[in-house]
């Protein structure tokens, strides 16, 4: 296009001003008639900015950045009140950088409607005015720009009423327009009332985001209008669906917009609303015309807007009414999810004497069936373009009587002429006469009549089919027939248009081979090379042989190599790279560096992308360039190759990172060792000196009892502590080795929990400690997993609780069951806090390394490896849990363990017998009460809850004066005031034995358990108070009406010992007549054998139930423990299947544990043996037994 016309084309716009800058000093390189009218000094050389100061406060440059275009909106300009301004990138005349600059009008509604514009940053919290009325708040403009002290100013100067003012300030806080600009609402919008002076008035701000919105830049245009006349009028619409409701109906569910339009008042019911005619109600717009100017400019098709708005606006209604119209129907396109579709738009005009004239306006979908109707159409508009191409025959075909009709198009002679005839006539004698031998069997397929029958059959409404062929004449040409497949009501025309197409095909067969085998070399290079250049290095000039997208953007405008490679860097290379790339990528020296015996050099640099600014890095790359041309033996071109090699780079980053590592794991893991022999030492040595020195004085003052009493009651806390350390260096040697499984077994999270707690007591006795125990929200009990890890994890946690909390200190141990996201699994959180000495923070961060305790004087006393925090971590990593520490010194510390375990699949059952059954709970702890009733509503019994023994008793004696008992009461034991005892005994002297009691505490009564029984207590139960627990208790008492503990309570009445007998089995001598002798001084009788293969015998030959009890070694010869224990319960006899085995043996791992309960084995007692712990072990044993 000339010049002249150009400018022609751009003058005649004329609200449209367009002016071109330069990039670099934004002086005026062209303009067009539209901003020489608004400024008549305006002349090319003139910088813009001088030209018209006043926008440059929001120009779109300030935001183009890197970026192609950019917009904004500005006002009091000299091209109208409100414009937008884009400014797009180009290169001016192809070799300059501009910006074109483009200023239209903007929407009027904007400009009218809106009394205040401001855009503003919701990240940099400030504004720029682009409007702003008088009228308003304070009626004066802001003397500062920022977003939020403005809308505080507003709410201060008391313009907006009262009971807006909460509204509004949430509105406007700046978070909560971030919050819901980034929920994706395309509008944010508030109403409010204002004061004026004509009082308060309905105003409405809107808030969207501005072109240049980013997540950094939350860039937003802020509006303002008065809503105060439409609002009103909203308020006043009349319902008329009393009398057109058999009209409405009539037209049918697909109408999916219908309103009712009362030309009378100029009111309208929607009664069937599209969403966009529902947000402006919703947004008070109660105009008919204004909502429909609004919807059509923004919905409908732009060729069918001004009809619609000339056929149903209230005027044009009106007047179609006054004519006598009882129907009016405009067919048009309307916007669907992004899509435009065939809509008709039908106004039915009514009159009765209540509502006077109305119509009733009908928006029916009627897409499907107008694109069917129209696709014949526009099937012939395809046809008659065809034969306007440059095609020379045309054969119309028949189908259903095999004529034909050839028409001559053009190129021949006899223009227009038709013939007509066979069809297949034709054909199979232009294939014997004209086609090539080899294309006659391809020409046949496609063209002959059976084969086009057979396409139709699958043909809807249109196809089009190519043939191409050669000629048999000796000079061959190459021949093309086009079909083009249309369907007419049911039968299809098949239309042949034929031309020759041999130049084409001459212009094909040109492609030599060299440009065949050169495009190949480019296309292999473009794969290899993401850029490659050929550069003219005495001319400094560079061309593009194969280019990614992004380097395009940057490079383009330039052809010099320097100007290039200066770009380049600056957009793609690493600013630390950058230096040595420009030093070496320029044309002197690749002049300098390249010759015949070193025709190529290649640098490696760091590739880099930036983002909203930002710099991210974007692989490794390796710049070669290669002599390629010589000039009088200099070089003259050269070729630029750049190949990403991030991936050999980070390969070789990494073997030297695993080297660096490798070499780093060597010094620590020498270190470690000589630091560990170092420790073990210290450690071993402590306690083995005590051994050796008590020993040594025990034999010295033997004679004196109670200082060799002394002496041993220190060798076996020596002792004790010496194996507690061997037990945890070999646990943690296993979980460094990788040797330690989990076991998969059922278990029941109220025996895990009564375990631990028992084992616990003793050490919480000791110190005096109070031991609390919540359970929250505990579902499912009946769990799989490894219980003897979880123990093991609980003790160590509760143990250290113990050791560092000072003597008479206070432990919780929380349950609670989380919801959870795995299916079939549970979530568990096990919550352990102290009030002891706490932690240091830096302390806290190595706590569960090997060997860490802390320098600390009040722990240096206390015995400990530092190893079991370490297992402790490995192993709940290794069940895929979490483990979490918060603690502060001199307050206490608190360990969150949270592991999924797998539920089993256990239903509840036997629940029928409790309902209606009421139960009291009485504990001074209104936490544990509720938890209680939780479980008794889960249980469907009725409770209520006191929370002391006074309050209860008062409780029952109303309710027994009534004759309304309660079947049970749950008593806590530890109670101020009046403790359980008491208030049992109080109870049944009130109602007897009427009422049962059920004795609940976290404590050990073993001391007072006979006062427990004399109060007249029918059972006894632990805390935490699990479901299956308190479930089995109730069970008993209702089932056998006699006081009986619940399970998991051991029996702590004297066992008698004198008739039970016992199988010893152990290989060592020493080690058989130690146990033989601590077993048989409780007056039990002990047979012994030396290995399995003895114990199988001496069991299977005694006769049933001969034996009670089992203490089984483990490691011994010709059988071991495992491979007898599995023997015994194979054999045929009642008694081996449920006669207790005990695994009495030196190995200590839980992985040992796990072992002999898979063999069939009760219970694990290690060795060294603890007489306790295997007293009470047979007691439990025998009493069991006996039940």
């Amino acid at each position: 296009m000339e010049k002249r016309e150009y400018e022609t084309i751009l003058d005649a716009l004329q609200t449209t001003a367009i002016y071109v800058i330069r990039e670099d000093n934004h002086k005026i390189l062209y303009y067009n008639k539209r901003v020489k009218e608004v400024s008549p000094h305006v002349k090319e050389g003139i910088a813009c900015h001088e030209l018209w100061p006043e926008a440059c406060p929001n120009c779109p440059l300030l935001s183009i950045g890197s970026k192609r275009e950019s917009r904004s909106i500005n006002y009091d300009l000299p091209f109208g009140q409100v414009v937008d301004i884009t400014a797009t990138r180009v290169c001016w005349k192809e070799e300059i950088s501009a910006f074109v600059i483009t200023i239209t009008p903007h929407a009027d509604v904007v400009s009218y409607t809106y009394s205040k514009i401001l855009k503003a940053n919701l990240t940099a919290d400030n504004f720029t005015i682009i409007k702003m009325e008088r009228e308003g708040w304070g009626s004066s403009r802001p003397q500062h720009n920022i977003l939020s002290k403005w809308f505080e100013d507003i709410i201060a100067e008391g313009s907006i009423y009262h009971n807006d003012v909460k509204r509004f300030r949430k509105f406007s806080n700046l978070e909560h327009l971030r919050e819901e600009i980034r929920r994706g609402n395309e509008i944010v919008t508030c109403t409010y009332r204002y004061k004026s002076d004509r009082g308060f008035r309905w105003h409405m701000m809107e808030v969207i985001r501005d072109y240049n919105y980013s997540a950094k830049q939350e860039v937003i245009m802020l509006y303002v209008k008065d809503m105060h006349d439409a609002y009103r009028k909203g308020l006043e619409l009349e319902e008329i669906n009393i009398y057109n409701q058999e009209i409405i109906k009539s037209l049918g569910e697909m109408n999916f917009g219908i309103y009712v339009i009362n030309l009378t008042s100029g009111l309208f019911n929607p009664i069937r609303m599209s969403k966009e005619i529902a947000r402006e109600v919703h947004e008070g717009n109660t105009e008919w015309d204004v909502i429909m100017e609004r919807v059509v400019n923004s919905t409908f098709h732009l060729d069918y807007r001004e009809e619609l708005l000339n056929t149903f606006t209230m005027k044009a209604l009106r007047k179609s009414c006054q004519e006598g119209k009882r129907k009016k129907e405009v067919f048009c396109q309307r916007l669907f999810h992004g899509k435009y579709r065939y809509v008709l738009v039908t106004a039915h005009f009514y009159e009765n004497k209540e509502a006077g004239q109305y119509v009733v306006l009908a928006l029916q979908d009627v897409d499907k069936r107008t694109r069917k109707e129209i696709k014949q159409h526009q099937s012939d508009k395809r046809i008659a373009t065809i034969i306007k191409s440059t095609y020379s025959i045309m054969n119309s075909v028949y189908l259903d009587t095999g004529m034909c009709e050839r028409i001559v198009l053009n190129g021949v002679d006899g223009f227009g002429r038709v013939k007509s005839g066979d069809y297949d006539y034709y054909v199979h004698k232009a294939a014997a006469e004209v086609v090539h031998e080899d294309d006659v069997e391809q020409f046949l397929n496609m063209l002959s009549l059976s084969s086009l029958r057979k396409r139709a059959e699958t043909i809807e409404d249109f196809a089009e089919v190519t043939c191409q062929y050669r000629s048999r004449e000796p000079a061959v040409r190459w021949l093309e027939e086009h079909l083009f497949f249309i369907r007419q009501e049911k039968n299809i025309i098949v239309n042949i248009l034929g031309r020759d197409i041999t130049a084409a095909k001459l212009r094909e067969a040109a492609d030599t081979k060299e440009q065949r085998e050169r495009k190949n070399i480019i296309s292999s290079m473009s794969s290899l090379f993401f850029a490659s250049y050929y550069l003219d290095l005495e001319r400094d000039i560079f061309r593009k042989v194969t280019q990614r997208n992004e380097t395009v953007d940057a490079t383009v405008p330039y052809e010099s190599c320097t100007k290039g490679f200066q770009v380049y860097a600056e957009h793609f290379v690493h600013p630390d790279d950058r230096q040595e790339y420009l030093e070496k990528m320029d044309c002197k020296n690749f002049i300098k560096q390249l010759n015949r015996e070193h025709p190529l050099f290649a640098l490696e640099y760091r590739r880099v992308i930036y983002e909203n600014g930002e710099m991210h890095p974007n692989g490794w790359i390796r710049a070669t360039v290669i002599l390629s041309e010589t000039k009088q033996g200099k070089p003259s071109k050269a070729l630029y190759l750049a190949q990403d090699v991030s991936e050999s780079k980070e390969k070789e980053e990494r073997n030297h990172k695993i080297l660096k590592e490798a070499y780093e794991s060597a010094i620590y893991a020498n270190a470690s060792k000589s630091e560990f022999l170092s420790k073990m030492s210290h450690d071993i040595r402590t306690p083995m000196n005590a051994i050796v020195g008590m020993t040594n004085l025990a034999k010295a003052h033997i004679d004196d009892k109670e200082r060799v009493a002394d002496c041993l009651g220190k060798i076996t806390v020596s002792s004790k502590h010496l194996l507690a350390l061997i037990n945890e260096v070999l646990d943690m040697s296993k979980i460094e080795s990788g040797n330690i499984d989990l076991a998969e077994e059922e278990f029941n999270l109220s025996d895990l929990i009564q375990n631990v707690v028992t084992m616990i007591r003793p050490s919480v006795q000791t110190k005096q400690h109070e031991l609390n125990l919540h359970l929250f929200n505990v579902e499912h009990e009946d769990v799989i997993g490894d219980v003897l890890r979880l123990q093991q994890v609980f003790i160590n946690i509760l143990g250290n609780a113990v050791k560092y909390t000072p003597a008479g200190g206070k432990l919780d141990f929380d349950i609670t069951e989380k919801p959870s996201q795995i299916f079939g699994y549970g979530c568990y959180e096990f919550v352990f806090s102290d009030n002891g000495i706490g932690m240091s923070e830096e302390f806290q961060r190595k706590i569960f390394e090997p060997f860490s305790r802390a320098e600390d004087s009040r722990v240096s006393k206390i015995e400990g490896t530092g190893l079991g925090m370490t297992i402790v971590l490995n192993i709940i990593q290794k069940m895929n849990g979490n483990i979490t520490v918060e603690s502060k010194e001199g307050v206490g510390s608190k360990f969150t363990v949270t592991v999924f375990l797998k539920q089993q699949n256990t239903v509840m059952t036997g629940i029928e017998q409790f309902a209606g059954l009421s139960v009291l709970v009485v504990d001074d702890d209104p936490y544990a009460c509720e938890a209680v009733r939780t479980i008794l509503t889960d249980m469907n019994m009725k409770s209520e809850y006191v929370l002391n023994g006074r309050d209860a008793i008062e409780q029952i004696r109303l309710r027994h004066e009534k004759g309304d008992d309660f079947f049970a009461v749950i008593l806590d034991w530890k109670m101020p005031d009046m403790d359980g005892i008491e208030t049992a005994k109080a109870i049944h002297e009130v109602t007897g034995s009427k009422v049962k009691i059920i004795m609940l505490s976290a404590h050990d009564w073993s001391d007072v358990e006979q006062k427990v029984r004399e109060a007249g207590v029918d059972g006894f139960i632990s805390k935490p108070l699990f479901k299956s627990r308190l479930m089995y208790l109730i069970k008993k008492i209702i089932g056998e009406n006699t006081k009986e503990e619940v399970l998991g309570t051991d029996d702590l009445s004297e066992q008698n010992f004198q008739d039970k007998r016992v199988l010893l089995v152990e290989d060592n001598d020493l080690n058989r007549e130690i146990a033989q002798e601590v077993i048989g001084s409780s007056g039990v009788i002990v047979d012994t054998a030396v290995d399995g293969l003895e114990a199988v015998e001496c069991f299977s030959q005694k006769e049933e139930w001969y034996y009670d009890l089992i203490f089984m070694d483990i490691q011994m010869p010709r059988m071991n423990g495992l491979e007898a224990t599995e023997a015994i319960r194979a054999l045929d006899r009642k008694d081996a299947k449920e006669i207790p085995i005990i695994a009495m043996t030196a190995n200590a791992f839980t992985d040992d544990m796990i072992a002999t309960k898979k063999a069939g084995m009760n219970e694990h007692q290690t060795k060294p043996l603890d007489i306790d712990v295997l007293i009470d072990c047979m007691k439990r044993w025998f009493a069991k037994r006996q039940t």
